[in-house]
Order: structure tokens, then C-alpha cells, then sequence
């Protein structure tokens, strides 16, 4: 009989345990599924306004690639017929290219400037504070007052750059009315935004260990020698943030070429975007200006995910 009871209370004790059990686990999925929905509340907004002002956008040009629309009337379908011009429209190229070298020649300048300046304004110094808030000073510049100073100042008779070249014994040049010299000055004007890379690379430079250095100092090692070693391998992945960062942002320049000199002399400065808006808003030619628009991203898109695949340079901690 006491065995009898005992195998009862025990069968009693194990269905208690198990409605405990499945009470706790329901108790947790519950309130997992209430994060879930609060987090989706969280995000809701964002994910409005993706859908509204990004995706929606982006549908909606990928639908004008096969239609004639001229904004004046309703669009019209127009199968591969802009397709076939952008395959035969010469500018393409002549865009597509001079924003690549335009990217060239902004991106490099503009990176090595900034890791110098915030290597110099990693130092513990008396009103450091205020050195950064005048180094990052034109990076909030309107783009439109900029741009005006650089034509004023590139000016071939009256421009102070001539002047300084002059007063030296050189030649003035036409940097805006030459087509050599155009690109030159195009990217003049944009290598002065260093003011975010120069913030990426001062965080950087920061979360560097001190302990390394010290270490290396003991050891003798000099200071070049230290930034070649420690410095440089660690901050590589803010290198590779702002290289892709500014790569995208350089393939898609348009206000300084399209203030000074509207794409000339002789399509030299015509960038891909600035050929997307003449076909556009000048051309009224929206379902062809839609297709440059994809070919644009697609382009963009080719370049980020190559930068990503050739990312074994960079090193992290995990590494």
C-alpha cells in the first residue's frame, strides 16, 4: 500500500511539474511575442517612411524605364525604347567617366587630409576643443555659398588663385573654361568636406589601445614606426567606412559641376547625375532619365559590393 501511494503522489508531483512547466514556457513565449510587436511599433514609422519615400520611389522610376512620360501627360508604354537609346546615347559614357575620374581624384585627397587632421587632433592639448569645431567648420557650409567662393576665387582674370600663381611668375589658368583643368577644380571644391571622415577617424584613433603604444615604446620603436604598426592596421576599418562612404557620395556629385560650370567646357564636368537631371527636368524626358537613374545604382551597387569583396586588408579586433 505505501508503495501504491507513493508511485500516486509521485505521478501527482510529475503532472504538477509538467503544467508548471508548460505555464512558464507560455508565460515566455507571451512575452516574447509583445517585444516583437512593441519592436515593430518601434520601427513602424521608419518602415513608413522606407516604403513611401525610398522603396515606393524606386518602383515607381523602375516602371517609368519602360514608358514615355513627360510629366505634362500621362506616362505611355514604351517597351525597350529607352533601353536602346541609353545603349546608343554617346553622353552616357562621357558622364559615366567623368564621374569616375571625379571620384578619383576627390576621394584620395579627402581621406588623407582627414586622417591627418584628426591625427592632429588626437592630441591632448589646451583648447583642442576648439581647433575640431574650426576644422569641421566647412563640412556645414551650404553647398551653394561654397561653390560661389570657389568660382570667385578660380577666376582666370580677377580669381586670387591666378593672382597667387601670378605673383610667383606662372601662368594664370582658365580652371573652369579649360577642360583639362575643369575636372581639376571640380574636385578642389569637394575635397574640403572632410569634416564626417575626419570625425570617423578621431574616434578611431581614440579606441586605439594606449598599452600598444607603450609597449612599442619600450621596444624602441619610433614614432612613424608606430603609426605604420599600431596605428594604421587598427583604424583600417574607418579607412574602409569612409572610402566606401565617400565613393558612393562621390558617384552621385552634382551641385559643384552644375553651379560652376553646368557641365562644360565641352561636356568635361558632366556628371551622371547632372545628365539624369538634364534629361529629366530640361528634357522633360522622365522614363529615359529613369533608366540612367538604375544604371547609376547599378553602378553603385557593382563598385560597394567589389569594395566589400576586396576587404581583406581591413582588420578587426576578432581577427
Amino acid at each position: 500500500m505505501e508503495n501504491e501511494q507513493r508511485m500516486v503522489d509521485n505521478t501527482q508531483n510529475g503532472g504538477q511539474g509538467r503544467v508548471a512547466t508548460r505555464q512558464q514556457k507560455g508565460f515566455w513565449s507571451r512575452l516574447r511575442l509583445t517585444e516583437e510587436i512593441e519592436g515593430y511599433l518601434m520601427i513602424l514609422p521608419w518602415l513608413i517612411g522606407f516604403l513611401l519615400f525610398t522603396a515606393g520611389p524606386m518602383l515607381t522610376g523602375l516602371g517609368l524605364v519602360f514608358a514615355h512620360y513627360d510629366i505634362l501627360s500621362p506616362p505611355r508604354w514604351a517597351g525597350l525604347a529607352n533601353l536602346q537609346r541609353l545603349l546608343r546615347d554617346d553622353l552616357v559614357m562621357v558622364a559615366t567617366l567623368n564621374t569616375f575620374v571625379l571620384t578619383i581624384l576627390s576621394v584620395l585627397p579627402r581621406l588623407v587630409i582627414a586622417l591627418l587632421l584628426a591625427l592632429l587632433l588626437n592630441q591632448k592639448l589646451r583648447g583642442i576643443g576648439l581647433f575640431r569645431t574650426i576644422y569641421y567648420t566647412p563640412t556645414i557650409v551650404p553647398a551653394f555659398a561654397s561653390v560661389v567662393l570657389w568660382i570667385l576665387l578660380l577666376q582666370k582674370d580677377a580669381g586670387a588663385v591666378n593672382y597667387g600663381l601670378r605673383s610667383i611668375g606662372l601662368p594664370a589658368l582658365g580652371w573652369l573654361t579649360d577642360p583639362v583643368t575643369a575636372k581639376f577644380a571640380i574636385a578642389l571644391m569637394t575635397i574640403f568636406y572632410f569634416g564626417p571622415q575626419m570625425l570617423v577617424f578621431l574616434a578611431a584613433l581614440q579606441g586605439v589601445p594606449l598599452q600598444l603604444y607603450e609597449s612599442a615604446m619600450v621596444d624602441g620603436a619610433g614614432s612613424l614606426t608606430r603609426f605604420w604598426t599600431i596605428t594604421l592596421p587598427l583604424i583600417t576599418p574607418a579607412i574602409f567606412f569612409n572610402m566606401v562612404v565617400l565613393i558612393v557620395e562621390t558617384l552621385q556629385i552634382f551641385t559643384p559641376p552644375f553651379l560652376s560650370t553646368m557641365g562644360g567646357p565641352m561636356n568635361s564636368t558632366t556628371t551622371s547625375v547632372m545628365y539624369i537631371y538634364e534629361q529629366g527636368f530640361g528634357s522633360l524626358r522622365m522614363g529615359y532619365a529613369s533608366a540612367l537613374s538604375w544604371l547609376l545604382f547599378l553602378l553603385i551597387l557593382l563598385f560597394t559590393t567589389l569594395q566589400f569583396r576586396l576587404s581583406g586588408w581591413v582588420h578587426y579586433e576578432s581577427n
